[in-house]
């Protein structure tokens, strides 16, 4: 155990003075203490709860806990139903939560780990792990005559058990955590639990105790500053680098009502974790609900006679006495149903909290606990935290359900996204876990392949799009992104991540560079494309014609390109001149004549209809490939209605051949396609819903669809199609129900606030302050910096919801945003 330290003191010692209670540790899990007790350690699975998904899904959070147990509870043998005669078979547990703030550290194996981790080098990330621990109990040998005296023998010549002497306990106590879900913590997690009191990092470091908080020390050097300070007055320590304190406290009580733990009430442990400790430490022996039980049902009729007694002595009212004798017939009830929950008992509570704390109870979990200052108990305490330790230091013990303990929140941790990824999409809001974006996990997982990212107008969807297709560029992950905004430009991004800018202009000068013929994997699926096009488009105006021609437009294109013609108005043209039977080559002059007039007269037309089988279709670059409108004007409709002019329907459908010429380039080379105005795209039918969930599929890349209309989304069926969503702040209720339609999350009024909440509160002058309660990006309104990001409820393939705020580096922001006073600040300093 760490001490006060002692300068030049090299006095050597028979043996050695460990830094914590383990002596040792085997790789099954298996820790040696100290005091040679054995223990079975694992690592608990972590899972958001306080922003859980559901209610449903903050209880299954707990679940591995409570099914560890209730298993350990199984394993006493009773021999009556009474506590006395049975706690000396009653399973000793620990459980240790560590909550380490530190410094975001990409995987040393990511491809874009330097351009991160200078990045992101200020960004503050907490590492936490959560582990269960069941002290094992010996038996002499192996259970054959032999065995127990070979056993025997060892123990007295060298002293101690012979691990092989829990090796049948061991088997049986790791089925049930295994069967729980429990699993073998990883060694650097070890070394991490083990160290948790310094950062995780090196255990054996100087140590000062004071009365009501402990100082430790990263080194040496630092240790003896503070020892030339003086070691008693620590009020000059706080400047010192090396050096910090944690204060120590035990749960004194809980103030907890018998609810339901779908309840918030209970989860006591969350609001610690959110409060920032250090670590929490649960110990206790697991009691069969049995013995529990008959303990209960005589300390309810106690119970019930001195409630009695006080409301005849008029010490309780009416009112208050049955409010309780309710809260026992619920107790009695599930006690009675043997659905009651094993009992840890004697449970001790421990917490480390950061820095020196005057008061342990000002925090958020205080109207549930009541803290205690463990005054001239620090050491104990520290002591007691420790894996695989024997020390008692709490004074306050409580029998408590397993419940209490296994959906306290414990195992809470806010975490959403891939288990790894080409780019980092942001950081949690609640616990600042870095969110990564794998682009090929849809495959890998064989899930609906669409992203859709919904967000309105200035909510930073657009800037999200950038720094994903920069970051995926950096990892060389070839990806499109489609700007159809006009006067909109996103080259600077593009062209500093060393990509490339192909505009509308370059297309529509081009014959048929958006021709799905030109570059879909089958003739079949370009003629589907083709057909679907010039149908969108309708150059016939009349509806009754468009009806007519659907189908002879789809058998003429076919025709042609069983002829050989590679791209549609090619095809077409064929088509007419191998027709010999005057009336169907008289139709087909009816159908041709208005789409050739088309082409004539509009590039657009020109760009996804061919008729030069010379040209080259689509082709893009690794890296990113932008494919930018720019001053060209596309008459786009209202974001939820239908195109009805032509020039509308022309914009439409080129847009169209843009997503599918894009996601064809891509085909085999597990790219990204980001959409943005993707309503146009997915919104129209659920056919094209369809189609664009289709293709990604079976061509192998990642659509992520940036859009501000969500209704018509949902009017498309779109949701089947959706394993991810990003929902960002929209400004129209109706827009933010259809977001959380889509994503499959409940509609309650804190989502929906917080989903169309304005930037700012106040109205103008010194009144205006950033709205921390909405989603949208904030800056100080007096000097305009960056306060925040664009916060996005981002909802994984785990079906995880977590809100996570998109950071953006410094130096991308200036070259990225879209905002008219940062671009002409841009140009300003371009022409300088």
């Amino acid at each position: 155990m760490g001490r006060t330290p002692k300068v030049a003191d090299t006095a050597a010692k028979t043996t050695p003075d460990f830094p914590t209670m383990v002596k040792k540790r085997f790789r099954d899990g298996r820790i040696v203490g100290i005091d040679d007790s054995v223990w079975l350690y694992r690592s608990v699975p972590l899972a958001p709860v306080s922003e859980a998904r559901s209610s449903e899904d903050a209880v299954n959070a707990g679940h591995a806990i409570q099914q560890a147990m209730n298993g350990l509870a199984g394993m006493v043998r009773l021999r009556n139903k009474t506590r006395n005669m049975n706690r000396g078979g009653y399973r000793q547990i620990h459980m240790l939560l560590v909550n380490i703030p530190q410094y975001f550290e990409p995987p040393i194996d990511h491809p874009n780990h330097a351009y991160l981790k200078e990045a992101f080098s200020d960004v503050l990330t907490y590492r936490r792990a959560l582990v269960f621990g069941v002290r094992l109990n010996a038996q002499l040998g192996t259970g054959s005559l032999r065995s127990a005296f070979d056993s025997a023998v060892e123990s007295i010549v060298r002293g101690g058990t012979p691990m092989s002497d829990y090796d049948r306990d061991f088997e049986d106590v790791d089925q049930i955590l295994t069967r729980a879900g429990l699993n073998v913590p990883d060694p650097t997690d070890f070394r991490f639990l083990n160290g948790w009191f310094n950062y995780g990092m090196n255990a054996d470091v100087p140590v000062v105790y004071h009365d009501n908080h402990v100082h430790f020390f990263q080194s040496g050097p630092a240790a003896r500053a503070a020892s030339r300070v003086g070691l008693d007055d620590c009020s000059e320590w706080s400047e010192m680098n090396g050096t910090h304190a944690l204060t120590f406290a035990a749960v004194e009580s809980f103030e907890l009502p018998y609810v339901s733990v779908y309840e918030d009430t209970g989860r006591w442990a969350s609001r610690m974790i959110e409060s920032d400790f250090t670590a929490v430490s649960v110990r206790g022996k697991v009691e069969p609900p049995q013995v529990t039980r008959e303990v209960m049902r005589k300390q309810i009729v106690d119970y019930r006679q001195e409630l009695e007694e006080r409301r005849e002595k008029n010490k309780l009212d009416r009112a208050e006495l049955e409010e309780k004798q309710s809260e026992l017939e619920q107790v009695e009830r599930d006690y009675s149903a043997g659905t009651a929950p094993a009992t840890l008992m004697d449970a001790s509570v421990v917490v480390a909290m950061p820095g020196l704390v005057e008061d342990v109870n000002a925090t958020s979990a205080s109207y549930v606990v009541q803290l205690s200052a463990m005054q001239n108990r620090q050491p104990g305490a520290l002591a007691e935290m420790m894996l695989a330790s024997s020390i008692s230091a709490n004074p306050y013990l409580e029998d408590l359900p397993a419940t209490t303990i296994a959906y306290s929140g414990l195992p809470s941790l806010s975490n959403v996204g891939d288990r790894q990824g080409s780019a980092l999409l942001g950081i949690t809001e609640r616990d600042r876990q870095p969110v990564w974006l794998g682009h090929t996990a849809v495959a890998d997982e064989d899930v609906p392949p669409l992203f859709l990212v919904a967000g309105g107008s200035g909510s930073g969807k657009s800037m999200l799009a950038q720094f994903l297709a920069y970051q995926q560029a950096q990892a060389d992950v070839p990806n499109i992104l489609i700007d159809p905004k006009t006067g909109q430009d996103l080259s600077p991004t593009v062209l500093s991540g060393g990509g490339q800018v192909i505009s509308l202009d370059d297309l529509v000068t081009s014959d048929g560079a958006l021709d799905p013929l030109r570059f879909s994997a089958t003739p079949e699926v370009g003629v589907d494309m083709a057909a679907s096009a010039i149908i969108t488009v309708n150059p016939w105006s009349d509806p009754r014609l468009l009806a007519q021609f659907e189908v002879p437009l789809y058998t003429a294109i076919g025709r042609g390109v069983s002829m050989g013609a590679v791209c549609t108005g090619q095809a077409l043209q064929m088509a007419f001149e191998a027709e010999h039977d005057p009336r169907h080559k008289q139709l087909l002059w009816e159908m041709i004549d208005p789409i050739m007039r088309a082409w004539q007269q509009s590039p657009l037309m020109r760009a996804f209809t061919g008729m030069n089988p010379s040209t080259q279709g689509l082709r893009v670059a690794n890296g990113t490939t932008l494919i930018k409108v720019g001053d060209y004007r596309l008459e786009l409709p209202t974001p939820g209605t239908p195109p009805v002019s032509f020039p509308q329907r022309l914009a439409v459908a080129t847009l169209k051949m843009m997503f599918t010429g894009a996601g064809l380039a891509l085909t085999g080379r597990d790219g990204v396609l980001h959409m943005d105005e993707a309503w146009v795209v997915t919104g129209t039918t659920p056919e094209e819903a369809e189609r664009a969930g289709r293709l990604a599929r079976s061509q192998r890349f990642l659509p992520i669809l940036y859009s501000q209309d969500i209704t018509g989304a949902v009017n498309a069926k779109l949701m089947n199609h959706v394993s991810r969503m990003a929902i960002g702040p929209l400004d129209d209720v109706n827009q933010a129900r259809a977001a959380l339609q889509i994503a499959r999350l409940e509609e309650t009024p804190e989502r929906l606030n917080r989903i169309t909440a304005k930037k700012t509160i106040g109205t103008t002058g010194d009144e205006v302050a950033p709205n921390w309660g909405s989603l949208r990006p904030l800056t100080d309104p007096a000097t305009r910096q960056n306060l925040r990001g664009t916060v996005f409820i981002y909802s994984d393939l785990a079906g995880r919801a977590v809100p996570t705020e998109v950071k953006l580096p410094p130096q991308f922001l200036k070259i990225a945003s879209t905002n008219r006073l940062d671009v002409n600040l841009r140009n300003q300093q371009a022409s300088v």
